[in-house]
């Protein structure tokens, strides 16, 4: 009987060791990028709604990375991004990113469409010159407040005689020079912003 116990006791004391081995091979690795001296990257918005044509900037947040930072964007169709400024081109959806190394974090855009609609602004409407005088008229865009200096097209209107006034155009200037006594009308045709403005400037031309 002796001799039965001190040959199981051996086999008892090596299984035992076998399982202490496995169990410590199997210990969970601390996952670095838990670690609170872990670096990271944060984006300032996770998801962004803009108008087309609007512009908005993007910041970041890195701590404990020296890595090189830059931006990128799933579909330069929707909108670019420089430095983190974005620019709404047309309507759709995108993903914008910054990168640092291997870090990355991402904001989600949705650009829909204008809110308000864009208007020719004139800078005079009727004026008096006199023959052989010139007057200039201002014309641009008005978008949301702010100015825009955009292409535009000059044209006697179908009612307006041809004789009485001639006309050029130069920036957002319209220079227009008094022929003879008489009206005469001229259309002003822009096209900004998704929107087709027209007005007209009625000129009268007198004998001074």
């Amino acid at each position: 009987m002796k001799n039965k116990t001190m040959k199981i006791l051996p086999f008892i004391t090596l299984l035992s060791s076998s399982m202490m081995l496995f169990s410590c091979s199997n210990d969970p690795v601390e996952n670095t990028s838990s670690s609170p001296n872990a670096a990271t990257l944060k984006i300032s918005e996770v998801s962004l709604t803009l108008e087309k044509y609007d512009s908005y900037q993007l910041t970041y947040t890195l701590k404990g990375s020296s890595d090189f930072v830059y931006w990128t964007i799933d579909n330069e169709e929707v909108a670019t991004v420089e430095d983190g400024l974005v620019k709404a081109l047309s309507l759709g959806r995108a993903t914008i990113s910054v990168h640092a190394g291997d870090l990355i974090s991402s904001c989600a855009l949705d650009v829909i469409a204008p809110s308000q609609a864009a208007m020719l602004h004139l800078s005079h409407e009727e004026i008096i010159i006199g023959r052989g005088d010139y007057f200039e008229v201002d014309a641009y865009a008005i978008y949301k407040n702010i100015r825009y200096d955009v292409p535009f097209e000059v044209s006697f209107a179908s009612s307006s005689p041809l004789d009485v006034v001639t006309y050029s155009k130069k920036e957002s200037k319209i220079r227009i020079d008094g022929v003879k006594e008489g009206t005469a009308y001229l259309s002003v045709h822009m096209e900004a912003f998704d929107t087709s403005m027209n007005k007209q400037i009625k000129v009268e031309v007198i004998e001074l």
